[in-house]
Formats: structure tokens, sequence, C-alpha cells
């Protein structure tokens, strides 16, 4: 099924829920990292999937982001390497859906900062193919 710019547009939308899901929980020391993991990873998996469709290409059903960006790559769609840091958030929505901790500890300012920087980087995508 080829995915429309609405589609893209959609995502970018979705994403932002993602986000303010985390601005919100960020600041509470008591909220699980997987939890935050979990809603970077699904706001970072909509901005790819959005950058993707506008790009004209098709993805599969998928959480990860690793395949995400060489699925992007692939297609031409030049990814800035800043964004390789992305690739960690995959296992939030997989297998730390279902695990008690986390690996190390989650960089929550950084998670963001980073979410906040890839979804600029979409909207001007976006904003230039319209």
């Amino acid at each position: 099924m080829r995915r429309s710019r609405e589609h893209a547009l959609l995502l970018l939308r979705k994403a932002g829920q993602d986000e303010y899901v985390v601005v919100k929980l960020l600041p509470d020391a008591g909220t699980p990292d997987e939890v935050l993991g979990f809603h970077l990873q699904q706001a970072i998996e909509k901005l790819l999937k959005a950058a993707v469709t506008n790009a004209g290409l098709e993805y599969e059903k998928t959480h990860d982001l690793a395949a995400l960006m060489d699925l992007a790559r692939g297609g031409g769609l030049e990814i800035p390497a800043r964004f390789e840091e992305v690739r960690y958030f995959t296992a939030f929505a997989t297998e730390l859906r279902y695990e008690d901790t986390v690996q190390g500890s989650l960089d929550r300012k950084g998670g963001l900062a980073l979410l906040q920087e890839l979804r600029r980087w979409v909207e001007a995508l976006l904003a230039t193919s319209g």
C-alpha cells in the first residue's frame, strides 16, 4: 500500500503525542526508565516512518529503528550521522517492555534532546516537500 503525505503528517502528529508524554514524565524521578524509553522509542519510530513515507518508500510493520534507518538510507534519504544513536531505543519497544530493568541508565534529557532534534529534521523534510 502506497502511503500518502497525509500519512506522513499523521505520523508526525502521533509522534508529538509520545513526545508530550516524555516531556510530562521526564521531571518525575519515579518514572521508570522503561516507560520513558518506550515513549521515546515510539516517537522516534513514528518520525522515521514519517520521513520514509515522505520519501516515497514503503516500510513493513516494525519497531526496529535500525531497520527503518537502513531502509531510509537505502532508498536515498540522507539521514544525518548524529541520529545513529536512535538505534539504542529499539529495545524499549521490544524486550524491555517485558523485563524489569534497563542495562545501564537511560540518559533522559539526552534522549529527549535527540528526539526533539530528529523531530525538527523531519519537520524540515516535510516542509520542503510540501
